[in-house]
């Protein structure tokens, strides 16, 4: 059952699925960091939902990189006029995907600010954003390949 499972997942082409979530999840996190760094400069990002302007921001544009990789390379839809449909999909889906992601970094991000303070631990703030940022982006990849295997790119 278990080898059904891999030989499945091979078949569906997930590694190349994984691998286009990497390259967009790095955009996602250079962008982050860039507003975070150089907007921000570090300081004040949790008020007034910042973090979150900054989130939504990188997002879209790691959504951007995401939606060329996967239409051209992961999926390999068909360019015969349905660029235009899966474009109106893939945006439907990705701005669910973004809310999602927000509201999942914030939860992310309030549960290990509490356990470093709670555990007194001197963990600078660019690493929990940018860590927070992996496993937002890791719990979204799950969602987002059966969301773009059968809804945005279906054949």
């Amino acid at each position: 059952m278990f080898l059904g499972f891999l030989k499945k997942i091979k078949e569906s082409n997930f590694s190349k699925f994984f691998l286009s979530g990497v390259f967009s999840f790095l955009v996602d996190t250079i962008v982050l960091s860039v507003i975070i760094v150089l907007i921000f400069k570090g300081e004040n990002v949790l008020l007034f939902g910042s973090i979150s302007i900054a989130k939504l921001i990188s997002s879209s544009i790691g959504l951007f990189t995401n939606f060329v990789l996967n239409r051209n390379w992961v999926f390999k839809a068909k360019s015969n006029g349905t660029i235009r449909r899966q474009s109106i999909k893939f945006i439907t889906f990705s701005a669910v995907n973004v809310i999602f992601a927000s509201i999942i970094y914030n939860i992310y991000l309030e549960i290990i600010i509490f356990l470093t303070t709670q555990f007194r631990l001197n963990i600078e703030m660019n690493f929990i954003f940018i860590f927070t940022n992996l496993i937002t982006e890791g719990t979204k990849m799950i969602f987002s390949f059966f969301g773009y295997k059968y809804f945005v790119f279906r054949k």
